[in-house]
């Protein structure tokens, strides 16, 4: 008997390793793992959809106590690592909980978020879609399936598989279900930590789906998850064709220093809170650069872009400029990178960073000519 279960456990083993080795050559794996600004830890799963003109932006689907843990304010954006050991960061997530009417689609669950990917992975470059074909879940549930599941943080990875434990009857047929584990001897307490997020998935037609995202760990070998096409029917309310300023909150800054000859009759640079103004100034008497020391005042949601524009009228061509960076108190500053400025306040910057708070920012223009700015946005 000791045998013959053994080989049972050998056989389970087995068959989750051949499945991986199938699996990791479709374009529909794309797990990720998470690391919060508020220093939680989870999965996730990278899609696309398509956005404003055509083109299809990818996106990150998580629980939202990922993104924000209960007492912690609003959700932060987040750094991601894909399967291939790439990092990226996202904008701000959307809760389900911001999304009128959406809770009503998932039997009162509201652990769900979605985060666009602002650096990481280009738009179009994301494959994998949210799940089966509406009509395939009842009958792939009536089928009682085992779904394959893979937590991973880094290049690290384990395997599992969990069956459907018992699912909460809606008018969907079951958004929500519990899970649990296929051998629950194997699955130790540290493989079920940390794996809210994680997406069981199941062969569909000979293609791999994801079908479940696990949102909490019930008790132990015992996890709830949400259907991925309640999942999908939240997502669609969503309108992705917004503003990315309408969805991606901004980090506040406080105005430190500067070192400039202000031009005759200009507002200062504190008009540079109002992008209706167009800010002049050139390089003080002595120097060859204006110079803006700037400190970020969130230091939860960290600073992963800065973006410096001049509306239309204001300015014509673009202006570089160099960021440097330190910590407050620190007398050594160090370069982050070299940007320009863009044209209008939506317009997407490249001047990408990954600096977690607190910080201070030197923006320094290497010009002796005057200079015309609308505005400064970290994200």
């Amino acid at each position: 008997m000791i045998t013959l279960h053994c080989q049972c456990k050998l056989l389970r083993a087995v068959a989750l390793l051949a499945a991986l080795l199938l699996h990791s050559a479709s374009v529909f794996a794309e797990r990720v793992s998470i690391n919060s600004a508020h220093g939680q830890k989870g999965q996730g799963w990278l899609f696309g959809a398509r956005g404003p003109e055509g083109v299809t932006d990818c996106w990150v689907l998580l629980p939202s106590h990922v993104a924000q843990p209960k007492g912690s304010g609003k959700a932060a954006a987040f750094q991601f690592t894909d399967s291939a050991g790439v990092t990226g960061h996202t904008s701000v997530p959307i809760v389900i909980a911001d999304i009128p009417g959406a809770i009503d689609l998932t039997d009162g669950e509201d652990d769900l978020a979605f985060a666009k990917v602002e650096v990481g992975r280009a738009p179009g470059r994301c494959l994998s879609r949210l799940g089966l074909p509406a009509y395939s879940y009842d009958v792939v549930l009536r089928s009682l399936p085992e779904l394959n599941f893979q937590k991973f943080q880094g290049a690290s990875f384990d395997l599992f598989s969990m069956t459907v434990n018992r699912v909460w009857i809606d008018d969907r047929g079951g958004s929500v279900m519990s899970l649990k584990a296929s051998d629950p001897e194997s699955i130790g307490s540290q493989l079920m930590q940390g794996i809210s997020g994680a997406i069981g998935e199941v062969i569909y037609r000979g293609q791999w789906y994801p079908f479940a995202m696990v949102t909490q760990l019930a008790e132990p070998g015992v996890a709830n998850a949400i259907r991925f096409d309640a999942i999908k029917a939240v997502f669609n309310m969503i309108d992705i064709t917004s503003t990315e300023t309408d969805r991606v909150g901004d980090t506040g800054y406080e105005l430190l220093s500067y070192r400039i000859r202000p031009q005759s009759n200009a507002a200062g640079p504190e008009s540079l809170a109002d992008p209706r103004v167009c800010w002049s100034a050139s390089a003080a008497d002595g120097d060859e650069s204006v110079e803006l020391v700037i400190r970020a005042s969130d230091f939860l949601t960290g600073v992963r872009r800065l973006s410096i524009f001049h509306a239309a009228g204001c300015s014509d061509a673009p202006v570089r400029f160099s960021v440097d960076q330190r910590v407050p108190g620190s007398a050594q500053w160090v370069r982050e990178r070299d940007c320009e400025t863009v044209t209008g306040i939506n317009s997407p910057s490249q001047c990408f960073m990954d600096l977690r708070m607190p910080r201070e920012l030197r923006i320094t223009f290497p010009t002796n000519k005057a200079i015309s700015l609308s505005g400064i946005k970290l994200r």
